[in-house]
């Protein structure tokens, strides 16, 4: 007995890189964003001094520090977001890696102990690992070996014929 609810064709897939509405500038390494995170970590807690020696002896314009404070803290937070998605990637990454253990055994058996293949990656983040702090979906991209590095999304499309 057949439903016919299932037809099969041709399916066809392409991807295109689409510009983000993002600066390339505004990418942050993995192991800067710890070094800068530490820093206006420090400096929040600096200013928290200021700010209350300047509500002990009544100094005017408290509002100076308080925006100054308000900016460290928000970038901080980015900061910390940004290493958490890095995080995630890697750990997806490795994931995806060990996930073929069985099929590396088999060649590896096939071949004579032999060994094929690069070692699965580490959980960690790599240093050299960006993330955006602006449009954290976006990715450094180059659509060919000759065009330049831009700030892109990758766009997949699939057709059924």
């Amino acid at each position: 007995m057949e439903l016919k609810l299932l037809r099969v064709g041709t399916v066809s897939v392409d991807g295109t890189k689409s510009d983000a509405n993002a600066s390339i500038n505004k990418s942050v390494r993995y192991d800067c964003a710890k070094a800068l995170e530490k820093q206006l970590r420090k400096e929040v807690r600096e200013r928290m001094k200021e700010a209350e020696r300047a509500d002990s002896s009544n100094r005017p314009d408290p509002d100076a520090l308080l925006g100054e404070l308000t900016n460290r803290e928000r970038l901080a937070k980015k900061l910390a977001e940004a290493q958490e998605r890095m995080k995630a990637r890697a750990k997806a990454r490795a994931e995806k890696e060990k996930a073929e253990p069985e099929k590396r055994l088999k060649e590896r058996k096939k071949h004579k102990g032999r060994r094929s293949g690069r070692k699965p990656g580490s959980p960690d983040p790599r240093p050299e690992e960006q993330s955006k702090l602006t449009d954290p979906d976006s990715r450094i991209m180059r659509k060919n070996h000759r065009a330049e590095c831009r700030q892109s999304y990758n766009a997949q499309a699939v057709v059924e014929t």
